[in-house]
């Protein structure tokens, strides 16, 4: 029934392509870097979620409800009262953050550019109305468990699985037939930091606006990497040189962004890496061309469409079942 629900608390795959695009320096490290944001944004959020859960668990026990602030209803608590109105502010807040992809996605859909008038006029519809039914459901619907259980089982079969899949399925010829964009071109870059990765997943919505005024935070918190580690900087931009020789060979020097000084400890090559140096990126060598999928990868990426079919199906039902329920 919550599989759905819970599933998309951690789906950021949508904000894959965005990250990758938005971020500065090579291909092959800006995805190296989106990685590690990830893993770190996906840990955080999962400990978040823990503690939440113990602390609800821990003070309601199995009497828990959907509004965790009804349970402190019968306390007359004047505290209480205030939490509601920040929570209620914090509804007020967050609800434009949410709503906004949905706008920006009609209005692309719409071949309308979102900063003209038409897209603005676009945009102010599309939350009215997202308004009005969402306000309209919850006079009549007081779970909101069950809603989101609901709209996520009828959404998340595409979004939180079929389309994962599909691409997990398909990555080996996609890599295959597009290893020319993970070569880099000679010159100098400025890499950002991870931390500009790990605050944009977080954020309610990825978009160049987005990474833009995470990067410029970043920056005036944390200025310049001065340090020469041999890592991708976690708090602080660093700058690369890059070479390319006659015979392909690709060679990537990390510097600091204040210093000229090259650091040779950290090189980057890409048909081998060196054993007794700190490697930031190390990439698989795919030949150029086309190719089948297996049929072993097509077996099970079928398999794994077909389980959560059934229980998005199951999630369906459920909740259909509790909504139909709170009419009757």
């Amino acid at each position: 029934m919550y599989i759905p629900s819970l599933q998309g608390n951690f789906t950021v795959h949508t904000t894959i392509p965005a990250m990758v695009k938005e971020l500065q320096g090579p291909p092959i490290m800006r995805m190296k870097i989106v990685n590690i944001s990830i893993i770190i944004a996906t840990l955080l959020a999962l400990l978040l979620y823990l503690l939440v859960g113990f602390m609800g668990a821990g003070m309601f026990g199995s009497d828990i409800k959907d509004n965790i602030l009804t349970a402190f209803a019968p306390c007359k608590w004047l505290w209480v009262d205030i939490l509601s109105l920040v929570y209620a502010f914090v509804t007020i807040i967050a609800y434009p953050l949410v709503l906004y992809p949905i706008k920006i996605s009609i209005v692309g859909m719409c071949k309308k550019d979102p900063y003209t008038k038409q897209g603005y006029r676009i945009q102010v519809l599309v939350a009215v109305i997202f308004i009005i039914l969402s306000t309209a459901l919850a006079m009549v619907l007081e779970s909101i468990v069950a809603i989101f259980g609901l709209f996520s089982a009828l959404t998340g079969i595409i979004f939180y699985f079929v389309i994962p899949i599909c691409f997990a399925v398909m990555y080996p010829k996609v890599k295959r037939d597009n290893i020319s964009m993970d070569h880099a071109q000679p010159g100098s870059a400025t890499l950002d930091p991870i931390v500009v990765g790990v605050v944009s997943i977080l954020a309610p919505t990825v978009s160049q606006q987005t990474v833009e005024r995470v990067r410029t935070l970043s920056n005036k918190l944390f200025k310049s990497e001065h340090s020469n580690s041999a890592n991708i900087s976690f708090l602080r931009p660093k700058t690369l040189s890059i070479s390319v020789s006659d015979d392909g060979t690709e060679k990537i020097f990390v510097r600091n962004s204040v210093s000229n000084e090259l650091n040779p400890k950290i090189i980057l090559n890409q048909n081998e890496s060196l054993i007794e140096q700190s490697v930031i990126v190390e990439e698989n060598v795919v030949n150029e061309g086309t190719g089948e999928v297996s049929k072993m990868r097509k077996c099970f990426g079928g398999l794994g469409i077909g389980l959560f079919a059934v229980i998005c199906g199951v999630a369906v039902y459920m909740n259909g079942a509790d909504v139909v329920s709170a009419f009757t």
